[in-house]
């Protein structure tokens, strides 16, 4: 008589098993495990270093488990500044708003291009406050409700990856 642990372990297998001939025989693609907390190789605040090639994909998966989409998606534009220029007041989308933002008489970051702007957007999120529109619930002083210590938490892949993803937004 098979135990309750040995049947679930059966079952496994055999669904193991059952997704490997759907696929082909080929094996089956996991989803990339993203590690919250700190890292050995930190991205850091300065927005001028050279990052690695980003995978949007990957950036999607950070964005998810970090909760970044929570603001930014379910709850912009009025938790945080919208990514998706359809939800967007202005109608901008995240590059299109940090080309804007870099552009204003009112920006107060060191910034000189979309990704860097993006970059310290994360990794120091007081340094530039995107000024609220009438329905958002944050102030223009400040400070963010982001976490200001994404540069210790995120590495340098991370953040390419991460950017790679903001980047995708229309």
């Amino acid at each position: 008589m098979r135990t309750m642990w040995q049947s679930w372990v059966i079952a496994a297998a055999f669904g193991a098993m059952s997704l490997a001939a759907c696929n082909g025989g080929a094996p089956v693609a996991t989803p990339y495990v993203i590690k919250p907390g700190p890292v050995t190789d930190p991205a850091g605040t300065d927005i001028a270093i050279e990052l690695p090639a980003g995978d949007a994909a990957r950036g999607a998966q950070i964005a998810q488990v970090r909760g970044c989409t929570a603001c930014h998606i379910s709850g912009a534009p009025t938790i945080g500044p919208a990514w998706e220029s359809a939800t967007s007041p202005e109608g901008l989308s995240t590059s299109a708003q940090a080309a804007h933002r870099i552009a204003s008489d009112d920006y107060n970051g060191p910034a000189e291009t979309v990704e860097e702007y993006l970059f310290e957007s994360i990794v120091s999120p007081n340094i530039d406050i995107v000024p609220p529109t009438t329905e958002a619930l944050w102030p223009i002083a400040g400070p963010s409700t982001m976490s200001a210590d994404y540069g210790s938490q995120l590495s340098r892949q991370d953040l390419a990856d991460l950017l790679a993803y903001l980047l995708t937004f229309e």
